[in-house]
């Protein structure tokens, strides 16, 4: 076992709390109480002769939504059953209903908690398809446990679990840890021609679903640490770079790309991540923060790489691009109107219109100009008549961003 996580968080020191915080909490405290010693009794009992059926309906007949099990219970539940490569499919699936069972009435805090990094990097190391269900399910109750934490304590967020372990100040070996996690998993999940070796289609499509499932919950994950340090401009500049740096790398292919950014959870991180991609992919530099202009320039200017794969389908890399567009324009949008950039702490109350730049006031023709000058390199790429698949989405596009034109 690693460091406990309270351990983790200690240097963020006490946070005071108001009299209504205490009020609450004390009257929590008085209606919650362990489970009765018999019951406890004949759960560890069965515990010690590892009869974990037993165990199991023992438990579930004991616990009530006011009776929460000691820490030594839930850690076996998770390491000793869930985690268990002996374990049968049935009793991983009673085990994790267990735990999200007590989750639910009992949400786990960081004093509390019955996982540490260390044993979720061990588990995620160990990806053979035996212990695929188990770690799906480890990473949906792991995700349970931050977020529920992370959401009670909004107002006084340092002494979260997901402040423990998912910093990008404090831990950000761990935020590398999830991300090397995400790219594993989008790669199991994305279907690529002359991948997964000798595997049958049933077995493939069950490691793709496998996948999926695994990169939707770190994605939550990655969401979270754009959060928790109360700076989500900094954190996701931060982790955006660490992103960036893979996505250029030659092992991900064109579907592995759209599949992860599509799937981003954090839309202020999907807007700096695809910021960045098209800042290196720009034939002529710019200076432009992020804004209406920029996209406005990166339709002019930005070229996608051709893939190994396209062959004479070369329109695909032009309709990325202006997929990418769409994305950014998107979340540019949510960024901007949701104030993303503002601590989480302090948007609930924010009632002002959302932020406005000079570099957001386009006009017609600006667009018009940008719009001939991506039909032109592609043109000039394709052949006087690029494909429907790319027009259509670039009139699309278009028809978006009129809505933002001041003339």
């Amino acid at each position: 076992m690693g460091r406990p996580l309270q351990e983790l968080g200690r240097d963020d020191g006490p946070v005071p709390v108001g009299d209504a915080d205490k009020d609450e909490e004390e009257e929590e405290e008085e209606e919650e109480e362990e489970m009765c010693r018999l019951g406890l009794s004949l759960v560890r009992i069965a515990m010690e002769e590892r009869c974990h059926d037993s165990m199991l309906q023992l438990l579930s007949d004991f616990l009530q939504p006011r009776l929460y099990p000691p820490p030594d219970v839930t850690s076996h539940l998770l390491r000793g059953i869930l985690l268990d490569p002996e374990s049968p499919p049935v009793l991983v699936l009673q085990a994790y209903s267990l735990l999200m069972r007590v989750q639910r009435n009992h949400p786990a805090t960081l004093s509390t908690v019955p996982w540490d990094w260390d044993l979720l990097v061990s588990a995620m190391n160990e990806r053979g398809s035996k212990c695929r269900q188990a770690l799906s399910l480890l990473l949906q109750y792991v995700v349970h446990t931050l977020q529920d934490d992370f959401h009670l304590r909004l107002r006084r967020p340092l002494g979260s679990i997901a402040k423990a372990t998912l910093s990008c100040n404090t831990n950000m070996p761990h935020v590398r840890d999830v991300i090397d996690w995400l790219v594993a998993a989008v790669e199991s999940s994305t279907a690529v021609p002359g991948e997964q070796g000798s595997d049958t289609e049933t077995e493939k499509r069950k490691a793709r679903d496998d996948g999926l499932k695994m990169l939707l919950m770190l994605q939550k994950m990655l969401a979270l640490a754009v959060e928790v340090d109360c700076s989500p401009t900094t954190s996701s500049n931060k982790i955006s770079e660490t992103l960036l740096h893979i996505l250029m790398s030659s092992a991900l292919r064109r579907p592995h790309r759209q599949l992860l950014l599509r799937t981003l959870d954090s839309r202020l991180l999907q807007c700096k991540l695809v910021e960045l991609l098209l800042q290196r992919v720009c034939t002529e530099p710019t200076e432009l923060p992020m804004s209406l202009s920029l996209i406005l320039h990166f339709l002019r200017s930005a070229t996608l790489p051709a893939e190994p794969t396209d062959g004479e389908e070369g329109w695909r890399r032009w309709r990325e691009l202006l997929q990418l567009l769409w994305m950014l324009v998107v979340s540019y949008q949510e960024v901007t109107d949701g104030h993303l950039r503002r601590p989480i702490t302090q948007r609930a109350g924010c009632s002002h219109p959302p932020i406005r730049t000079k570099r957001d006031d386009i006009t017609r023709a600006e667009l018009q100009e940008a719009s001939e000058h991506f039909l032109s390199r592609a043109s000039a790429d394709l052949g006087p008549a690029p494909p429907p698949q790319v027009q259509e989405l670039l009139s699309h596009l278009r028809e978006h961003l009129l809505g933002f034109c001041t003339h």
